[in-house]
């Protein structure tokens, strides 16, 4: 079966057995050892946050700590008492105040509970991955990076504890999906899947606002920016727009422009003649080695920035 077989638009990812098989491996990594050290528990991180997640079950909604955005505390309160009540069904526990007499005694189904949650959402960034590199660089790229994803060391490791980061990866990822398709389709319902997915990102975590950057990008290359414009501008943006003496005289119009003083006056720029390069091979690198460090030097700057 050819890769073009997969890559048509409308065909489901869940077709490829590729990726099948690497969802497979990735959902074993994440759910193997989840109930490692329980009932002890050695990350303080996990400690803090399912601290706070279960107190908002005494009634007070208020986390009264911001240190990190607060949905993730609402979900891990809402599958706490998911839990709560299965025990309560097959006759485990027969209160509320029972279920929270047997956490003191042991809290292995509470950290393990939880830590399935974030198991599962890091499962789930493997098809978000393969989807949004399938969209970029077809059914070859997509299987490749579905692959890394699913036994990459840090997404492993993380999947394995209870911290925001694993659920605002995956919707960072549908952010990005849903960008691809407002660049694509321009969609009303595209528009919202993606601030939906960005505004939900920044809810699990401080940095998932930088979800709503390929939002703008795919509204920018929407509306007919050229990605040249925002990486290598060619000069001031007011040059594209229309002037307000584009209706006078020639002579008027010399005159307006002499009067500025910040504007250059018309006429032949004077350059120092330029050798000319015989070899068409040479003209070509010269002319990558004068665009790309230039865009290479603005990613590096937007990705370290991103990063901090």
């Amino acid at each position: 079966m050819s890769d073009e077989t997969y890559g048509r638009p409308g065909e489901r990812a869940w077709r490829d057995p590729v990726l099948v098989a690497v969802f497979a491996v990735g959902l074993g990594l994440r759910v193997a050892g989840l109930s490692h050290a329980l009932p002890d528990v050695y990350n303080p991180d996990e400690v803090s946050i399912l601290s706070r997640a279960l107190g908002l079950g005494s009634g007070d909604l208020n986390p009264h700590n911001f240190l990190y955005p607060s949905l993730f505390f609402y979900v891990l309160a809402a599958a706490t008492g998911v839990l709560a009540g299965f025990q309560w069904a097959i006759g485990q526990v027969s209160s509320l105040g029972a279920f929270e007499a047997r956490f003191w005694q042991d809290p292995s189904p509470v950290y393990l509970a939880a830590r399935l949650l974030v198991a599962l959402a890091g499962a789930l960034t493997v098809p978000a991955t393969y989807a949004v590199a399938r969209r970029v660089g077809g059914i070859q790229v997509a299987r490749v990076a579905a692959t890394l994803m699913a036994v990459a060391y840090v997404p492993v490791r993380d999947a394995h504890v209870v911290k925001h980061d694993v659920p605002a990866t995956l919707l960072i990822l549908l952010a990005v999906l849903a960008s691809w398709r407002v660049w694509k389709s321009g969609r009303v319902l595209d528009y919202l899947l993606a601030g939906v997915s960005a505004g939900v990102a920044a809810s699990f975590h401080y940095y998932g606002v930088y979800a709503v950057v390929p939002i703008v990008a795919a509204h920018g290359l929407r509306s007919g920016v050229t990605p040249g414009a925002w990486l290598a501008p060619r000069g001031h943006p007011r040059a594209s727009r229309p002037s307000p003496t584009s209706g006078a005289s020639p002579s008027s119009r010399s005159r307006s422009r002499a009067s500025t003083p910040w504007e250059r006056p018309p006429g032949p720029r004077s350059r120092p003649p330029r050798r000319k390069c015989s070899s068409p091979l040479l003209r070509r690198r010269r002319s990558r080695a004068s665009t790309w460090p230039g865009r290479s030097l603005r990613i590096v700057c937007v990705a370290v920035t991103t990063a901090w």
